[in-house]
C-alpha cells in the first residue's frame, strides 16, 4: 500500500506530454487521443522493502517504447481518395444515362412530328424573280363572258392576226371576229421594242408604250386605240359586229371536225372559220436552257420577243453594268445597236460593258455576203459594242458578281445580265390534238397555196410553213375567210435596221452561203429609213411595199393613197451624196439564177425585185439589171 501511495506522489509531482495528430481525417471519431510519456527517477525502484521480490516482477518502462513519431501513427480507417473516385464515377454513369434517355425522348418526340411547331414569325420577303413580276393579266376574268358560238375565231393576238381582222371587216363590215391570245396586251408592233422606242427619253411616254419614229413623229405601239375594240361579253349583240381581244387566255385543244376550240378552263367555242396565228417563242440555246435550271442563273438570263421581255431587258439595262447578248441575227444586232447607243448617249457618266457574242463572222452573217456582214458589224462596234465573231458561249455559272460566261476560245466574261437572241421555235402545240401536219425541217404547220390547213381552218405568221419559198400573210388569209379563196403567189419582203440612216429589205432566197453579186452606188440623203418615215408617216414599212399594179383592185382608197405617194419617191432626185455601201442591189444565185434580192437603203423598189425573180432568167451582166432600179440617178 505505501508502495501504491508513493506512486500516485510520484505521478502528481511528474510532468506530463499530450500528443495530438497533426491531420485528422474525415473519418475520424469525434474524441481526441493522446498518449503520455511519464518520467520516473532511476531511483524509484532502488528502495528495498518487504516486496523487493514482488517489484521485480513488474517490467521496467523503458522496456516498453511508447512510439512518438507521426509515421508511426496508425493509418486512418477509410481512405477519402477512393471514396470519392466512386462518388465520381456514380455520378458520371448517372449523368450518361441522363443524356441517352434525352436524346432518346427528344427523338422519338422528333419523328413523331410533336415538335414540328414554331414560333410565329413575320413571313420573310419572298424574293421574286423578274420573270415572275409580270403576271398575264386575264381580261375578261371569266370565260363565261367569252362568246361561246362565233362566226370567226383567230387564236393569236400579233400582226398575222391583226391584219386578218382587218381584212375581214373591209370584206364584211359587220362580220363579229373573236381574238384569242394568251398575251395581256391587245395586237402591237413588235419591231420597234427592239429599235425606236429605246431612244424615247420619256419614261412617262415609254410606260405608256410611245415611241419615236425616225423622223420624229411619236405613235403608240399599238394598232388600233383601245376603243376600237368591243367587249367580249357584248360582241354578238352588237348590230354592226365588232372585234373583240380576249386577252390572257390560251385555247389548248382544237376539234376541226366538229369546229370547237376549247380554253384553259375546257369550256368551248363553236367556230364557223378559224384562223391559227400563235406565233412563235424564242429559242434558247442548249447551254442555256441546262443552266436555266438554276435560278441564280435563270433571273439573269432574259428573252426578247414580246412587251413584258422589253420592259424586263429595258430594267436590267438600267441596273447593269455590264450585259452580254448572245446572237447576231435580226434580233441580235438591232439589241446591240440600242444598248450601245443608249449606253454612249444616255449615260455618258457611266458608260457599261455591251458584249456582242454570235458564231458566224460577222453580223447577218447567215444572210449577208461576207463583206457586207463585216460592214455591218463596224456599224455595231460604232456604238461602242464589243464584239466578239466566231465565238460561242460552252459554260454559264453564277456567282457572285452576276453570271461568268466560258467562250469556246477558252475567255470568260463576267456580266450581270445575258439576253438571249438566237432565233425562234414556232408555236405548234395544237397540232397533235388538232391531228395537223407540222413541216419535219422547219417546224411549222403546213398550209396550201390559200392557205389552209383543213377545211375553214387557216394557219398564217410565225406558226406555219410550207414546201414552197412563198411566206404567206395575214391579209389574204381574212379575204380568203370571207369567201375570197385566193392562192397567195404575192411573195412576201423582210426589212431591218440598223437605226436611222441605214436599212435593208429582202425578199427570196437569201443565204450567204449562196453566190453573190452586188452593185453599189453612192447614197444621198432619201436613201436611208429616216427619208422614208419622212415621206409615208408609216415606220413599218412592210405596211406601205409597193403592191403589183394588178392588185390595186383589192386596196381600200387609204391604201391606194399610201401606195401613190410611195411611188412618186421613186423620181424623187438625189441632192447629197453618200458613203461606201451608201446603197445598192445584192443579187443571190442559184444556177445563175437569182433567187433573191437585198435592197440596201434602196426603198419602195420591191415590185421591181419581185419582177426579177418571177421572171426566173439567167442574166450576162448584172449590172444592167441594177439599172432597173435607178440606183445610179443623179
Amino acid at each position: 500500500m505505501l508502495r501504491v501511495t508513493r506512486l500516485f506522489k510520484l505521478l502528481a509531482s511528474t510532468p506530463v506530454k499530450i500528443y495530438f495528430p497533426r491531420t485528422f481525417t474525415e473519418n475520424s471519431s469525434s474524441y481526441l487521443r493522446f498518449r503520455t510519456s511519464l518520467y520516473v527517477p532511476r531511483n524509484f525502484y532502488s528502495n528495498k522493502s518487504k516486496d523487493d521480490g514482488k517489484a521485480k516482477k513488474i517490467p521496467s518502462i523503458q522496456d516498453c517504447p511508447t512510439p512518438n513519431l507521426m509515421s508511426d501513427m496508425p493509418g486512418p480507417r477509410c481512405a477519402w481518395e477512393e471514396q470519392d473516385r466512386i462518388k465520381r464515377l456514380r455520378k458520371q454513369k448517372i449523368l450518361i444515362v441522363g443524356l441517352l434517355f434525352t436524346a432518346f425522348t427528344v427523338g422519338t418526340l422528333w419523328s413523331m412530328g410533336i415538335m414540328d411547331y414554331k414560333e410565329k414569325k413575320a413571313p420573310p420577303v419572298e424574293k421574286k424573280s423578274k420573270k415572275q413580276k409580270r403576271a398575264v393579266i386575264k381580261n375578261p376574268t371569266d370565260s363565261s363572258e367569252i362568246p361561246k358560238d362565233v362566226p370567226y375565231l383567230l387564236i393569236g393576238g400579233g400582226t398575222a392576226s391583226f391584219s386578218a381582222f382587218r381584212a375581214i371587216k373591209s370584206a364584211d363590215p359587220t362580220a363579229k371576229v373573236l381574238v384569242i391570245t394568251n398575251e395581256s396586251f391587245y395586237p402591237y408592233m413588235r419591231p420597234p421594242l427592239s429599235k425606236e422606242i429605246w431612244f424615247n427619253d420619256d419614261p412617262e411616254s415609254v410606260r405608256k408604250l410611245i415611241f419615236k419614229q425616225w423622223n420624229g413623229s411619236e405613235r403608240s405601239l399599238f394598232y388600233e386605240p383601245d376603243d376600237f375594240y368591243t367587249e367580249c361579253k357584248d360582241l354578238i349583240k352588237a348590230p354592226n359586229g365588232g372585234v373583240s381581244v380576249a386577252r390572257g387566255w390560251a385555247i389548248t385543244k382544237l376539234d376541226v371536225m366538229e369546229k370547237i376550240a376549247y380554253l384553259e378552263d375546257n369550256s368551248e367555242i363553236h367556230y364557223d372559220k378559224c384562223l391559227i396565228a400563235t406565233g412563235a417563242t424564242p429559242r434558247v440555246s442548249p447551254v442555256f436552257e441546262v443552266a436555266l435550271g438554276d435560278e441564280a442563273i435563270n433571273d439573269r438570263v432574259l428573252l426578247y420577243r414580246n412587251i413584258y421581255d422589253f420592259e424586263e431587258v429595258s430594267e436590267a439595262f438600267d441596273e447593269s453594268k455590264s450585259i452580254a447578248i448572245v446572237g447576231g441575227g435580226f434580233l441580235g444586232k438591232r439589241v446591240s445597236m440600242c444598248n450601245g447607243k443608249k449606253s454612249r448617249i444616255l449615260n455618258k457618266k457611266k458608260i457599261k460593258n455591251i458584249y456582242q457574242i454570235f458564231r458566224e463572222g460577222g453580223n447577218m452573217g447567215k444572210i449577208l455576203p461576207e463583206y457586207l456582214s463585216y460592214w455591218t458589224t463596224d456599224k455595231v462596234k460604232a456604238e461602242g459594242v464589243q464584239v466578239k465573231p466566231n465565238t460561242e458561249v460552252v459554260g454559264v455559272k453564277a456567282d457572285k458578281n452576276g453570271l461568268l460566261l466560258t467562250l469556246n476560245n477558252g475567255e470568260t466574261l463576267t456580266v450581270d445580265n445575258v439576253i438571249v437572241t438566237v432565233g425562234v421555235e414556232p408555236n405548234t402545240e395544237l397540232a397533235k390534238e388538232a391531228d395537223l401536219e407540222v413541216d419535219p425541217d422547219l417546224g411549222g404547220f403546213l398550209v396550201n397555196t390559200e392557205l389552209q390547213a383543213r377545211t375553214d381552218l387557216y394557219i398564217v405568221g410565225g406558226a406555219s410553213s410550207t414546201t414552197t419559198t412563198l411566206s404567206f400573210r395575214g391579209r389574204l388569209a381574212g379575204e380568203n375567210m370571207t369567201g375570197a379563196r385566193k392562192p397567195y403567189y404575192h411573195q412576201s419582203m423582210f426589212w431591218s435596221d440598223l437605226g436611222p440612216d441605214v436599212g435593208y429589205e429582202a425578199i427570196g432566197i437569201v443565204d450567204s452561203s449562196l453566190p453573190t453579186v452586188g452593185v453599189f452606188a453612192k447614197a444621198t440623203d432619201q436613201d436611208s429609213p429616216k427619208a422614208v418615215v419622212a415621206a409615208t408617216d408609216e415606220g413599218i414599212r412592210s405596211n406601205t411595199e409597193e403592191v403589183p399594179k394588178e392588185c390595186d383592185k383589192y386596196l381600200s382608197d387609204g391604201q391606194k393613197k399610201e401606195l401613190e405617194l410611195a411611188r412618186q419617191q421613186d423620181n424623187m432626185p438625189n441632192r447629197s451624196e453618200g458613203e461606201d455601201f451608201g446603197k445598192g442591189v445584192i443579187f443571190y444565185l442559184r444556177n445563175d439564177i437569182v433567187v433573191g434580192i437585198v435592197l440596201w437603203n434602196v426603198f419602195n423598189r420591191m415590185s421591181i425585185a419581185r419582177q426579177v425573180l418571177k421572171d426566173q432568167s439567167k442574166y450576162d451582166d448584172l449590172n444592167e439589171v441594177a439599172k432597173l432600179f435607178n440606183i445610179h440617178e443623179e
